[in-house]
């Protein structure tokens, strides 16, 4: 059976294609919607909750995504952790995309 989520602190694991979520230092609602929209050049009429973000998802090419939390200071859990559901559900339904997590610590947030 494939999964939707995959964890790593390997970068070379993460597949070429994936299309890196860039968060920077917070990782919360906000800059998950703003990084996913951007990575996946989302159209104009993409608005930032989750609803529009599985839509949009769903509809593109995308295949596999990429978050490093390595150097994140801050993650809302709860928001990652919906986050996550979303990427599970879309896998499910579509078998697109996967999610890399990448992370220092290897944390199964």
């Amino acid at each position: 059976m494939s999964q939707a989520i995959f964890y790593t602190d390997d970068i070379s694991l993460v597949p070429d294609d994936a299309v890196a979520l860039r968060v920077g230092e917070i990782c919360d609602k906000a800059t998950l919607l703003v990084a996913l929209g951007q990575a996946c050049q989302f159209p104009t009429y993409y608005s930032l909750n989750w609803d529009s973000a599985y839509d949009c998802l769903t509809d593109s090419e995308v295949t596999a995504l990429q978050i490093s939390l390595a150097s994140t200071d801050q993650i809302d859990n709860k928001d990652l952790s919906i986050f996550k559901t979303l990427i599970e559900d879309a896998y499910e339904q579509f078998g697109k995309p996967q999610l890399w997590i990448v992370s220092a610590k290897n944390l199964k947030i």
